[in-house]
């Protein structure tokens, strides 16, 4: 991957991100309505729609978590790339580049460090967003089923 490459790259993430967030946060409205409302899906009949629906807002609120933490480091990760021409596996960089937060690297061990770039923060969000939108398909199938 070229230098040229990689803000593109990183652009992409950034573009991808945004529109993950966008879509949790109607899908969480949306779940959030249907276990407020009776009418909507059978919470009140049936308490696996309602666990499904409440796993599905946890699922998506921890994956906008986790994309926050990728768009804010993307300006970071420029930065840092910037600074040091040769390094375009911006994947394994810290999700963080600030001095407090090397400075609290240095103490953690490596696996710790391994967990705290951008890859992994970027697998989290994407992970559970899958996890979320499983949940909300599964708690309609399971209303539908009910009727």
């Amino acid at each position: 991957m070229t230098q040229t490459g990689v803000p593109v790259t990183l652009n992409a993430l950034k573009e991808w991100s945004a529109w993950l967030v966008s879509i949790q946060a109607a899908v969480i409205a949306l779940a959030g309505y249907a276990v407020g409302k009776e009418s909507l899906l059978p919470v009140k009949d049936s308490p696996w729609v309602r666990r499904l629906l409440i796993a599905a807002i946890v699922a998506l609120a921890a994956s906008i978590f986790f994309a926050t933490w990728v768009l804010g480091a993307i300006p970071s990760i420029l930065l840092r790339m910037q600074e040091s021409p040769g390094n375009t596996d911006f994947y394994h960089m810290p999700i963080a580049g600030a001095p407090a937060f090397e400075a609290v690297y240095q103490w953690l061990p490596d696996n710790a460090q391994y967990l705290l770039q951008l890859w992994a923060f970027a697998a989290a969000e994407h992970l559970l967003f899958l996890m979320g939108i499983l949940c909300v398909v599964l708690a309609i199938l399971v209303a539908v089923m009910r009727r």
